[in-house]
């Protein structure tokens, strides 16, 4: 070691310290800079190669993932139309629903007119049940599936005396009584 620091300082033509020590750090510094040089020379050699590659890039296509991608679009766009058509049921059915409830209450007022006494002036109960049966009829026909239809034209039920009808009004108002207990079944299982 100490002969190379004497051929160092016979090199440099210096006895100094100090001149010695700049010698070396001015030595260590311009190796080092052509290190850095050399190491630079490569990362941008590097850089270009990756630039020219990246106009024509190699792409490696996932298909597995692509297909699971597409499956659980697939899947979410069954259940949101799913969903739709679930709320448009729902949305029917409470239109149904409302329309029996007021099928229901006009049965029970002609019944009610059915039963006035003094009986209201040019009111046949005859022709109002006739009119109401074949309005009801003709809705649940249109509007609901083709068993509601054959329930309600089947209705039956325990048969009631109404307290001052004839035979032929108590029969009317059975009549009235039990299709409108038919449709209140209706509005019941149209909850669900």
């Amino acid at each position: 070691m100490l002969e190379l620091l004497e051929l160092l300082h016979g090199a440099f033509h210096t006895e100094s310290r100090w001149l010695f020590a700049l010698y070396m750090g001015l030595l260590f510094g311009l190796l080092a800079a052509v290190l850095a040089y050399v190491i630079d020379t490569g990362y941008q050699r590097l850089l270009r190669e990756q630039r020219g590659s990246a106009s024509n890039p190699i792409i490696f296509r996932d298909t597995a993932g692509e297909d699971r991608l597409r499956s659980e679009i697939q899947r979410l766009n069954a259940l949101l139309d799913t969903k739709k058509a679930d709320e448009e049921a729902r949305r029917k059915r409470g239109q149904v629903r409302t329309h029996l409830g007021s099928l229901l209450n006009e049965a029970r007022a002609t019944m009610r007119a059915c039963l006035q006494t003094p009986p209201i002036a040019g009111f046949s109960c005859e022709e109002a049940t006739n009119k109401w049966f074949s309005k009801a009829h003709t809705y649940i026909e249109k509007n609901l599936e083709p068993s509601y239809l054959s329930r309600f034209d089947s209705a039956e039920g325990l048969g009631m005396s109404w307290i001052g009808a004839n035979e032929k009004t108590n029969n009317l108002l059975n009549f009235l009584n039990q299709h409108a207990a038919v449709l209140e079944q209706f509005i019941k299982e149209l909850l669900n």
